[in-house]
């Protein structure tokens, strides 16, 4: 299993956002800890530890998460206010359609239908 790790200066806040805007469900593992999941897919969330972690890593995060309909996840996420870098759209081939969003700490999501591995 691979399992992207986000670190965030404000856990609390960024994890509202990311349940309640782009529609995530956030599960808590303490006060510095919470794993993102979506459709059987996880990313793991911590507070920032640049001491321990050489350096810090806030707003350095890339996660891309597959969802049956990006169109309406965009205008989902829009609706609620998401920091929306760009509207769905479709790659030349036309296999995959998305839109990418930043988080509040600068993390960047994209919400596509690309099925990896396969």
């Amino acid at each position: 299993m691979i399992c992207p790790l986000l670190a965030y200066a404000n856990m609390h806040r960024a994890m509202v956002e990311l349940a309640e805007v782009f529609g995530l469900q956030v599960v808590w593992f303490g006060d510095d800890v919470a794993e993102i999941r979506w459709n059987g897919g996880v990313a793991v969330a911590q507070t920032d530890q640049p001491e321990a972690l050489h350096g810090s890593h806030v707003g350095q995060g890339w996660t891309y998460v597959r969802v049956s309909d990006p169109d309406a996840h965009y205008s989902a996420t829009f609706d609620r206010g998401g920091h929306v870098l760009n509207e769905p759209h479709s790659d030349p081939s036309g296999a995959q359609r998305g839109y990418s969003a930043r988080d509040r700490e600068g993390n960047i999501w994209t919400f596509g239908s690309h099925q990896f591995g396969r």
